[in-house]
């Protein structure tokens, strides 16, 4: 007879490496008197930055869209590789909403 708790157990193992793999270990949106800053960092160091660069631009998108405004300008900082202990890709994007008018 097979062992529900070892089927239960690779479901939760693959959940946790989907989770792993798909991005982001820390994310954060906070408000500034000039706007928002928005910081962002991979879980591993094998996710590019890209994924996380478009992460952190949709993550400010849908903060404007919110309170009815499209992003305005943005200073975005990146890290550099190589990705490897503990320097995993990141990105901080600091940015103001507009009208959209």
């Amino acid at each position: 007879m097979p062992s529900t708790h070892r089927r239960g157990g690779q479901r939760g193992a693959a959940i946790c490496l989907l989770i792993l793999l798909h991005g982001c270990a820390a994310s954060s949106i906070i408000e500034t008197s000039a706007g928002f800053v928005i910081s962002l960092q991979a879980a591993t160091g094998v996710e590019g930055i890209g994924r996380i660069r478009s992460t952190a631009f949709k993550m400010a998108e849908d903060k404007c869209r919110k309170i009815g405004r499209k992003i305005g300008s943005y200073k975005l900082s990146e890290s550099r590789p190589p990705y490897l202990m503990g320097n995993y890709p990141s990105v901080q994007l600091e940015f103001s909403c507009v009208s959209e008018k």
